[in-house]
Order: structure tokens, then sequence, then C-alpha cells
């Protein structure tokens, strides 16, 4: 028993410290301008302050869920509505919404929008502004169109642990690009990091940072956003 114990503790100790060290895959070829370690909630969470390099959020709000639902025969329609608000120290404001709508019947649902709505947009005003959406595709990867007045930027989700064979089912972060080239990378593995891969004029680097705050302290495993 005592040294079923100890292989179980021993297990144990060396899957944290893997869970603990663990990276998101980065872009191949590519250096790196400027990496920066998320600090503040852990978990992520977006009523946590949260902090990297020059950025942080000063305030956030919670504008309150809505669920609701309606019979159609034997099955039932039914709709989680959310909205949520972050202002960062660089006066810009992201209000961003969800909606989730599911028809079922028991245990067995769908999602009637065929992944055609987003799981989430956002608004950004203030001292630079922007639009963006973010929808799941076939393969289980969440797409992002991010619209500013400096261009037009794509976001994807990356599922691969630096070093591992196997993706992950989840996100572990994401990479946003413009025209094919990688620009910055959220890793949202432990507390965090965020990964400059180009030198970018200061109004696209602040929208770029109220975005990864955003994706940061979303949580895409739970859209409810409980």
């Amino acid at each position: 028993m005592l040294r079923l114990s100890l292989i179980i503790a021993l297990s144990g100790g060396l899957l944290s410290a893997c869970v603990s060290t663990a990276k998101m895959a980065q872009p191949a070829n590519v250096t790196a301008v400027a990496v920066h370690n998320v600090t503040g909630a852990n978990p992520l969470a977006w009523h946590k302050p949260l902090a990297f390099g020059r950025w942080h959020t000063v305030d956030t709000t919670d504008y309150g869920r809505v669920d609701g639902g309606i019979g159609l025969g034997k099955a039932v329609l039914g709709g989680t509505f959310h909205a949520r608000a972050l202002v960062t120290n660089d006066n810009i404001t992201a209000k961003c919404s969800g909606w989730l709508l599911n028809i079922g019947r028991n245990d067995l649902t769908f999602d009637p929008t065929i992944g055609n709505m987003p799981l989430m947009s956002c608004s950004f005003s203030g001292a630079a502004s922007g639009e963006f959406s973010i929808k799941e595709n076939h393969k289980n990867q969440l797409i992002g169109q991010f619209s500013t007045a400096s261009g037009n930027y794509l976001v994807k989700s990356e599922h691969q642990i630096q070093g591992s064979a196997w993706p992950s089912a989840t996100p572990l972060g994401f990479t946003v690009y413009r025209h094919e080239t990688p620009l910055w990378s959220v890793d949202k593995l432990n507390a965090g990091t965020v990964t400059e891969w180009l030198s970018l004029p200061a109004e696209q680097q602040n929208l770029l940072a109220t975005l990864s705050l955003v994706l940061l302290v979303t949580d895409f495993e739970n859209l409810q956003w409980d």
C-alpha cells in the first residue's frame, strides 16, 4: 500500500510539473520581438485584474446574463445571452457579448445555427476602435476576424502543446495574423504569455493588446461565462 501511494504521489508530481511548464506551440521560422508574462488572475477570469507588458485592465463590467427557452412540440429551443466589458489603461473599451442557442429533447441537444452564429462578438471603442467576432469551424478550431481602421486581422485558435504529438480538443491560445504573417500569440496555458512577433505602431499594439486581454479572460470551454 505504501509503495502504491508513493507511485501515485510521484506520478501526480510529474504530471503537475508537465502542466506547469507546458507551452503552446509557436509559429515556425519567426523570432519574437517581445515576450510578456501575464500577471494577475489565475485562473483567468473576467472579474479579475490582468496585466502583461505595459498593458492592464482598469475596469471590468458584467452586464448580466439572460436565459430563456420556448417549447417546440416535444423539443425545446433554449438560449443564453451574456454581455461584459473591460477597459484598458490605454483607454480602449471592449464590449463583448455572446449568444448560445440549442435545440433538443431530454439530454440530446444541437446548435440550430450549425456554427453560423458567432460565439462571441466585441466592439472596441475609445482611443482606438474595431470590431471582432469569432466562430467555431467544422475542425473544432476557433476562427476570428478583427477589423480596425489600420487593417484586418485573422485570429486562429491553437491546439498544439510545444513538443507534443497530439493536439488538444480545447484551445490552448491564439495567434493573430495579417496577410498570413503572425503578429501576436496569446498562450493561455498556466499563468499566460503574450508574444509579439512583429514591431507595430503604438495604436495597433494597443488594439491587439486589448484583444489579447479579451482572449485571455474568456473561457471558451464555458461560453455561458459562469
